[in-house]
């Protein structure tokens, strides 16, 4: 079995994005219920990534690069070597199910990076195929029913 998002996760994707098909305002779809006390696993995590209180960290297997032009018309190239995860909201699930079937882990990796859609998929397209493999576990993982604060 695959471990990037939860296949509870991907079915709550799945329909929302078949009810907004549909004609009309769907109602939301219900949100997977968890249970008490279940919370990801630091060995759940591929290799090379290291969970913290703010979210985990990835270093690349492969380093990526990406370029894109400036607003000036000068052309700036960004390196990867690690990537911050950050634990994902209620927002950013509904934006993660109404991102079209095919950008769903562009959209995810924008949202849990806090960087935009556009340079998120610039660097997705930049990554190797291993690194991408991971980056979605550590999605999946974040996604997951985390230890709880303030108490």
């Amino acid at each position: 079995m695959s471990k990037g998002l939860s296949v509870e996760t991907l079915r709550v994707i799945e329909e929302t994005n078949r009810e907004s098909e549909g004609a009309g305002a769907a109602a939301p779809a219900p949100l997977p219920l968890l249970e008490e006390g279940t919370q990801p696993r630091a060995e759940e995590l591929p290799e090379g990534a290291v969970a913290s209180a703010a979210g985990v960290e990835l270093r690349l297997r492969y380093p990526a690069a990406t370029k894109f032009r400036r607003g000036d018309g000068s052309v700036r190239e960004e390196r990867f070597e690690r990537l911050s995860f950050r634990r994902l909201t209620g927002k950013d699930l509904i934006a993660m199910g109404a991102a079209e079937a095919n950008r769903v882990g562009v959209v995810a990796l924008g949202l849990a990076l806090g960087i935009g859609e556009g340079r998120a998929g610039l660097l997705f397209d930049a990554m190797d195929a291993t690194d991408c493999a991971a980056a979605l576990r550590v999605i999946g993982f974040l996604s997951g029913s985390g230890q709880p604060t303030g108490r």
